[in-house]
């Protein structure tokens, strides 16, 4: 259960990252997994809270 957590987790912060501020043409094929598989493996290191504050507030 604790990688659904985390997927969870990431996939809110890699979405509204996504789409509230990157533009359409910026947007393609493929970069919310490649997004997603960065993040999620960022998570998975220590200092999960810190990380998951510092990329909200970017």
């Amino acid at each position: 259960m604790a990688n659904a957590d985390r997927f969870g987790e990431t996939s809110k912060i890699v979405m509204s990252i996504c789409y509230h501020h990157l533009s359409s043409e910026v947007r393609r094929q493929g970069l919310f997994g490649k997004l997603m598989g960065k993040v999620n493996f960022w998570l998975r290191e220590e200092n999960r809270e810190e990380k998951k504050e510092a990329l909200k507030t970017h």
